[in-house]
């Protein structure tokens, strides 16, 4: 197990797990709070755990005890960043356009060569 900062490559900010009323915990950006600090377990070769984050089926990234699910951290040498992907899917952590909701979202990562991803699909890993 490691602890790391996780920080959206699209606009430097960190992420942070929170509390909403509508959602129960969830993982944001641009928030104002210090940054979370998340747990990275390896599941095996391929898979890890990030504490308890998941998909909650309906694109957005929650952070909920009562469940883990596995990711696949990839790292992009191009970008000297990470994507961060649902085991069997092409889900991935993505970062909201600036303005918009603050809830780190889970959308399919475009199907284009490594060095043509978008900002908004890449993470840095922060050592804690």
């Amino acid at each position: 197990m490691a602890s790391y900062k996780i920080q959206a490559v699209l606009d430097g900010h960190y992420l942070r797990e929170i509390y909403d009323r509508d959602y129960g915990p969830v993982v944001v950006i641009r928030d104002s709070s210090k940054p979370s600090t998340f747990s990275i377990f390896q599941d095996d070769a391929d898979s890890y755990s990030i504490d308890a984050t998941m998909n909650n089926g309906s694109g957005k990234l929650i952070y909920w005890n009562a469940s883990i699910q596995r990711w696949l951290i990839t790292f992009r040498p191009t970008h000297s960043a990470f994507t961060i992907q649902e085991t069997n899917s092409d889900a991935a952590w993505t970062t909201p356009a600036l303005g918009a909701d603050l809830q780190i979202l889970v959308r399919d990562l475009p199907d284009v060569p490594e060095q043509d991803l978008p900002t908004n699909v890449l993470f840095k890993l922060v050592p804690a």
